[in-house]
């Protein structure tokens, strides 16, 4: 990874939010310019998609998808507000797609630890000049503003406070973040990672915001803890955390003592240099309930690669045992009885190795929806597409390879192999191809 992208961990989250966000968004972009209408429901989630977009792409410093993002953003509320009658939805398909398509450059940009330096201004520039057109249109004396949360912010301040002494100050505070922010966890993380910085003492509840996604929902809920030693004032620390992004509450109290910090730092005291996580223990019972949802994760490629060859060599290592040579000609029933049981239990781990890789060809059939739209209209054909067997499961290498070579099948076939629709008339052919009882 490239020296600006050093925070590999939220990175790769950013990632993968973001990558399942646009193609989220692409799939619902297709579907309504296949019915030929936006549906209100549509427009909140893709108004959804994009401020989750704007808001993980500013946390993140990608300014330039933020920006474009907001624009996009901008759009879809104010047809969410104000429901223009008078729009022309196909090129708002137009801009939203070359918007995802930026942004799938600069995600690739990411990954490959290059600069995200994109220029959207000529794109953001388009969707304003639409956005502009469509209020002329459709007039309104309706004001449509900005989106603002309805929650008023609340903070707790003690009074006389007046911060004089810089040593050994001691707080605790408690951060609560906008509620349609997302990401509660990564964004918890990134307080902690600038007070980092500014102190070695510091803990925080809950403790594995980095490694439990199910921690959102409970910083949602009863909102982010910190305990932290540090040599700022009440008023310099309380500004320095009002900076937070998407901060919504603050409470922020000065204690008299380290009294409440030393819980944390039984046995012994130990600062967070030394270990990645100083953190304070929390009884089971408070993250019963989210353990009970969290039925899925999202796992590195990387590590599944590793255990399959972890797994190869543990079936390889039984097989020395159980058929080393200087056993031979010895009674060893008890030996066999537990080799037997070695090996069902090797052979369920390798089956559920292979079948944590697998993955639907959903994910790449789904892809080509958009093929089939940029083709057709670039090419002025009508073409229908139907999947038949997307839910077949494939190992993950081979989606990756079977891809291009599918896009590549599918952009022949539409260029090549399939007439213009007043051509498909003259010959007797339906008007738009696709599956009609073997006439393609």
């Amino acid at each position: 990874m490239s020296e600006p992208y050093f925070n590999e961990p939220m990175l790769d989250m950013y990632i993968f939010e973001t990558t399942q966000n646009i193609e989220q968004l692409e799939n619902i972009i297709i579907l309504c310019e296949k019915n030929s209408f936006y549906s209100q429901e549509s427009i909140n989630e893709i108004f959804r998609i994009m401020h989750t977009i704007k808001g993980s792409s500013a946390m993140m410093l990608f300014n330039n998808i933020s920006t474009l993002a907001h624009s996009m953003e901008d759009l879809f509320y104010y047809i969410r507000e104000q429901k223009p009658k008078d729009v022309d939805y196909s090129v708002v398909s137009d801009l939203v797609l070359d918007g995802i398509d930026f942004i799938k450059i600069e995600l690739q940009k990411i990954k490959d630890g290059q600069k995200v330096d994109g220029d959207c201004s000529n794109l953001i520039h388009s969707i304003k000049e639409f956005l502009s057109l469509i209020k002329q249109q459709n007039p309104s004396d309706m004001e449509i503003k900005t989106p603002v949360s309805n929650d008023k912010q609340q903070y707790y301040i003690p009074p006389d406070k007046s911060g004089n002494f810089l040593r050994n100050n001691y707080f605790k505070a408690t951060i609560f973040f906008d509620d349609d922010c997302g990401m509660e966890h990564l964004r918890a993380y990134t307080v902690i990672h600038s007070l980092k910085e500014l102190t070695p003492e510091i803990y925080f509840i809950p403790e594995d915001v980095m490694e439990n996604d199910g921690t959102a929902e409970l910083i949602k809920k009863q909102g982010f803890q910190i305990y932290v030693k540090i040599d700022k004032s009440y008023d310099e620390m309380y500004q320095l955390l009002m900076q937070t992004m998407f901060l919504k509450d603050l409470e922020l109290i000065q204690l008299e003592n380290e009294e409440e910090l030393n819980q944390f730092v039984k046995p012994s005291k130990r600062n967070i240099e030394e270990s990645p996580i100083k953190i304070p223990r929390v009884q089971p019972q408070e993250y019963s309930s989210l353990s009970v949802n969290q039925t899925m994760i999202s796992v590195n490629v990387e590590k599944l690669d590793k255990l399959m060859d972890l797994v190869g060599e543990m079936v390889i290592a039984e097989a020395m045992v159980v058929q080393n040579p200087d056993l031979a000609g010895l009674e060893l029933n008890n030996f066999h009885k537990a080799a037997r049981q070695l090996h069902k239990i090797t052979s369920e781990i390798q089956d559920m190795v292979m079948s944590i890789r697998m993955v639907p060809l959903s994910m790449t059939f789904h892809k080509m929806y958009r093929i089939v739209r940029d083709m057709t209209k670039k090419l002025n054909k009508e073409v229908n597409l139907k999947l038949i067997g997307e839910e077949t499961e494939v190992d993950k290498n081979i989606i990756e390879h079977i891809s291009d070579p599918l896009m590549h099948l599918i952009r022949n076939a539409i260029d090549h192999g399939i007439e213009r629709g007043d051509e498909r008339e003259a010959l007797g052919k339906p008007r738009a191809a696709g599956v009609y009882k073997g006439d393609y």
